[in-house]
């Protein structure tokens, strides 16, 4: 049988497709690929690790939508050029000027543009142990890790005395 494209079937079906699909998971680039470049396709779209987003890439998304919101950690990992680059590596710096695309990430143009608050749960660990360097390197200590577990059945970190190679 003949598949028909991803990007083929959204433009047949984008009514149907829309309609009956409430909350699409995808990167700005799927985005930029399958969905109509149409105004308010989306309610919100909510850009999360965006320290780790080049805006270029996220400017589609943003028109497509009503709201959006930008969530990330500004000391968490940066773009990476790995894999497709950043449009300025394909333009003469000359031509770009006093812009967003002079900020690195779609997180630091937010920063720099809107209000923001710290999140400062931590969510990934059940053991304060793991994140307590950063926490207290980065974040002043101010990040709460959650209550997962009321019991501790091992430590997080241990040290083992190593004898005679054993």
């Amino acid at each position: 049988k003949r598949k028909m494209a991803v990007n083929k079937f959204m433009a047949k079906y984008k009514f149907e497709m829309l309609d009956s699909i409430k909350i699409w998971l995808m990167t700005p680039e799927v985005v930029s690929d399958i969905m109509p470049f149409e105004k308010n396709v989306f309610d919100l779209v909510i850009f999360d690790e965006a320290s780790q987003l080049y805006i270029e890439k996220s400017i589609p998304a943003i028109y497509r939508a009503r709201k959006v919101i930008v969530a990330g950690d500004q000391k968490q990992l940066k773009p990476s050029s790995l894999g497709k680059g950043r449009i300025l590596d394909e333009i003469d710096e000359d031509e770009v000027s006093d812009g967003f695309l002079e900020y690195e990430s779609l997180l630091e143009a937010a920063r720099y543009k809107y209000e923001h608050t710290m999140l400062n749960y931590h969510y990934r660990s059940k053991y304060e142990e793991l994140i307590a360097f950063s926490n207290y390197a980065f974040y002043n200590g101010k990040l709460m890790v959650t209550s997962l577990a009321n019991e501790k059945e091992n430590h997080p970190i241990e040290r083992i005395k190593v004898e005679n190679g054993r």
